[in-house]
């Protein structure tokens, strides 16, 4: 016998709020954000808004803050025609392309570099997708 079960919520035990995705190894957050021209998130989970703080310099707001802030956080990017994108992975400080971890956001940065340059600068690639893996508050 075929069963089926259509749901609109699951909440936790006590009714309060969603089932937490703890102890396992599901991404805790993705997104698929068109930056450069529409700057429109395509397809997300776990991503309450982007902040655009410049060029080439954002944070991916948590819907449901993460635990702590030792994630781990991946993410690639698309450039166009003649360039590569690239992600800044690991850039702390309090420059342009500043790269900082918290609960409840992720600020990275992104760019292009040519493929005669060895230089690059920080801008808006056409595309980034990106990841947390880790566990969830």
């Amino acid at each position: 016998m075929t069963s089926v079960l259509n749901v609109d919520t699951i909440a936790d035990k006590a009714g309060t709020g969603p089932v937490a995705l703890t102890k396992q190894q599901a991404a805790k957050m993705y997104i698929n954000h068109q930056m450069a021209g529409a700057n429109s998130t395509r397809d997300s989970f776990n991503v309450s808004s982007i902040t655009d703080h410049a060029a080439g310099n954002y944070s991916a707001n948590f819907t449901n803050n993460m635990s702590a802030s030792d994630y781990g956080f991946f993410s690639t990017t698309s450039g166009d025609s003649g360039n590569y994108g690239y992600t800044f992975p690991a850039v702390p400080g309090g420059g342009t392309n500043e790269f900082t971890y918290s609960s409840s956001a992720i600020r990275a940065g992104s760019g292009f570099a040519s493929d005669t340059s060895s230089t690059a600068n920080a801008v808006d690639v056409h595309q980034i997708n990106a990841m947390t893996h880790g566990d969830l508050a």
